[in-house]
């Protein structure tokens, strides 16, 4: 997955560190998933067998103590809202200590609302990458079907040219979901202390980019 924007936050003349990480998402369906781990020891194939799977990445923090022998609580929280354009957006939360990782999904991507519907009878599991590196780990779902049914009332079909309308507001929807205070903590303990974030691109905005590579060419 690539990374939308790690950079840090310029203070006067110096250079401190970025409090949320950013990347790309991926969105595989069950038969994707049993491609995609073809190979695989036969715990991975168990516990994928028939659901979907989102992969992100998670910074370097957060992935060493989900990867810890000793593996600390780890809290779920789906999330919806609506923008002031009004469309919707969904965002899963994962948090471990003070670190939080979210996905962030955009409602009116077709793709999403086939995977909100598919989760009435489907499962999902979670694929973390470490920083964009070779390790990873999965995590499964603790998240309800009925959970997801909200979130499926907030993303009707939207036309292509709604769609494109949306991604006006996308570049804002991910500042503000990667500030700390997005999402409140999901401990009382433990306030937030960094984010990740994995965005899945709508596949609206990979379409007219590759529409504008094939002007560009000719």
């Amino acid at each position: 997955m690539n990374s939308l924007n790690s950079q840090g936050a310029t203070t006067t003349d110096k250079q401190v560190p970025s409090l949320c990480n950013q990347y790309f998402a991926k969105l595989m369906n069950p038969v994707e998933v049993g491609t995609a781990t073809l190979g695989c020891a036969s715990e991975v194939h168990a516990r994928t067998s028939g659901k979907w799977a989102l992969c992100g990445d998670a910074a370097p923090g957060m992935f060493a103590r989900m990867n810890s022998p000793e593996l600390p609580p780890v809290h779920t929280r789906l999330s919806g809202f609506t923008s002031p354009s009004g469309y919707g957006y969904a965002v899963i939360t994962h948090q471990i200590e003070g670190f939080q990782h979210r996905w962030v999904l955009c409602l009116y991507d077709p793709l999403v609302r086939q995977f909100l519907a598919a989760m009435a009878h489907e499962g999902v599991s979670f694929l973390f990458g470490n920083d964009e590196g070779n390790d990873c780990l999965l995590l499964d779902s603790p998240i309800g079907p009925r959970e997801f049914l909200p979130l499926l009332a907030m993303a009707p079909d939207a036309t292509r040219e709604q769609q494109i309308d949306a991604l006006a507001e996308l570049p804002a929807v991910v500042m503000s979901l990667g500030s700390l205070w997005q999402i409140p903590t999901l401990k009382a303990s433990r306030p937030v202390i960094h984010v990740s974030m994995s965005l899945l691109v709508p596949a609206v905005f990979v379409e007219c980019a590759e529409s504008a590579l094939l002007v560009v060419e000719s």
